[in-house]
């Protein structure tokens, strides 16, 4: 879709009113506002104009914003943040995964996980291994496997929700799984 300087502009108004909202400083809603509009001007003149600019626009500029609101806090967020934080506020309490009848501790599932992907075919665990360990996307595992894109997108469904049928069964009987 093309797009003229008068939208670029009116759409940039509006990405500022939408930051400062959110943000509460004009100075910073402007420069992320700008720094959105620059990315999206650059992928226009590169050759690659979203096919949606306006929404391409706001989701970048989102995206700006919550990287900058994360770089100026004191600490990751986590349990060590709610000491920070003003005011009275009840604690976080420990993250844990819904799997069936029953609740597993974050730690917990992270204990059983490489027993869970040992339990997969070998060609489950090789593309779970390779897509968040190694962090390869689904194309090259297409092209490392000899598949089409599909057939990996679709394999890589199938190992989840395997994993997740072995995490439930664990989280039902926690003495079978250990």
């Amino acid at each position: 879709m093309e797009f003229s300087d008068q939208q670029v502009c009116a759409w940039t108004e509006q990405l500022e009113r939408f930051l400062l909202k959110r943000l509460g400083s004009r100075v910073l809603a402007r420069d992320i506002a700008h720094e959105a509009t620059m990315r999206l001007l650059e992928a226009a003149r590169g050759g690659y104009p979203p096919e949606e600019p306006r929404s391409w626009l706001f989701r970048i500029a989102r995206n700006l914003a919550v990287d900058e609101v994360r770089r100026n806090l004191p600490c990751p967020l986590g349990l060590e943040a709610t000491g920070l934080l003003s005011g009275a506020r009840p604690p976080v309490p420990a993250p844990s995964w819904k799997l069936g009848p029953r609740e597993l501790p974050h730690g917990r599932m992270l204990e059983l996980l490489p027993a869970a992907v040992s339990s997969l075919p070998e060609h489950y665990q090789r593309l779970i291994r390779a897509h968040y360990h190694d962090g390869v996307s689904c194309e090259g595992m297409a092209q490392r496997e000899r598949l089409s894109v599909a057939n990996v997108k679709v394999r890589l469904f199938r190992a989840r929700r395997r994993l997740r049928r072995w995490l439930v069964a664990a989280a039902r009987n926690p003495q079978d799984q250990a």
